[in-house]
């Protein structure tokens, strides 16, 4: 990573540099930042949508399907358990195979 000190770029790590992020140098965290990881990460087992938004720590339940869940549905990384019945009080989500090896890249 680059760091930029009082005007001047240089390769040095210190406590007090400010690290200088460009297109071709993303912060570190950016897939954290990422809606569809921070769940697959947060995923256990079989679980509801409220143990899953609340593991989250969201609040927003219209935010958290739209930004959470169906990008992680439509990308194959989760999958219901009752696919035939998407609105159903038992329905509950699990990671795909799909999902699994995404998890395990990080």
């Amino acid at each position: 990573m680059i760091y930029q000190t009082k005007g001047h770029v240089t390769p040095h790590d210190t406590l007090y540099d400010t690290p200088y992020v460009t297109p071709d140098n993303p912060p570190d965290d950016t897939p954290d930042d990422d809606p569809v990881v921070r769940l697959i990460k947060k995923l256990k087992g079989e679980m509801n949508r409220k143990a899953l938004q609340a593991a989250l720590g969201l609040k927003d339940a219209e935010h958290f399907r739209k930004s959470y869940i169906q990008p992680a549905l439509e990308s194959g990384f989760i999958e219901m358990t009752i696919p035939d019945k998407p609105r159903s009080k038992k329905q509950k989500y699990r990671l795909t195979e799909k999902g699994q090896k995404k998890l395990d890249d990080f």
